[in-house]
């Protein structure tokens, strides 16, 4: 049998919970926080309430990618808008059928 005090010098007792592979950590560098208040559909609360994280940190990763999404948006349009100021508006027959080509 072994001793408390052996166990106690042992560290930490491993579990199998221990063994389950975590959601990818937080980015090191913590960048400031405001607290605001938020109406959410039911259902969207209770499915995110059903996962092991935070709703604030599932709500806040959902917002930063929609919010990069809309900067890439932006960036495009801009790449566009100088591209249509060099050589006019695209050839809409042009378009057409490249269109069916892909489709």
């Amino acid at each position: 049998m072994v001793s408390a005090q052996r166990k106690a010098r042992s560290g930490p007792v491993k579990t199998a919970a221990a063994a389950v592979p975590r959601a990818p950590r937080r980015p090191t560098k913590r960048l400031p926080k405001r607290k605001v208040t938020l109406t959410l559909d039911s259902e969207l609360l209770e499915e995110l309430e059903a996962h092991n994280e935070s709703v604030s940190a599932q709500v806040n990763a959902a917002l930063r990618e929609l919010v990069e999404h809309q900067r890439r948006e932006r960036a495009l349009d801009a790449v566009i808008a100088d591209w249509e100021a060099e050589d006019g508006p695209p050839d809409e027959n042009l378009l057409s059928r490249y269109h069916q080509l892909l489709s």
